[in-house]
């Protein structure tokens, strides 16, 4: 969980849905994929006729990008810096 206090009159239905987002996250941070995967997507990406603009290397990182499109900005990006133990 998010190491910020909350007023209990503002919680929704969706902080649960956050909160297990932010974990499946850390999770993916801590145990990700093999450099192979990275190396795979560095490839794609060199050597791509129409590159696009992000490509994700491996599942984990796929799971990262859709949780960073549902989880709110702010609450990512505490996360990011809590799990790579930045100043916030």
């Amino acid at each position: 969980m998010i190491g910020t206090s909350r007023d209990a009159s503002r919680v929704t239905p969706l902080d649960g849905v956050t909160f297990l987002g932010l974990d499946v996250a850390d999770d993916a941070v801590r145990n990700g994929d093999a450099p192979a995967a990275v190396a795979k997507a560095v490839v794609a990406a060199a050597t791509d006729a129409r590159p696009k603009l992000r490509y994700t290397a491996g599942p984990l990182a796929g799971r990262v990008s859709t949780l960073r499109r549902l989880v709110p900005a702010r609450a990512f990006d505490d996360q990011i810096r809590k799990i790579n133990r930045l100043a916030g």
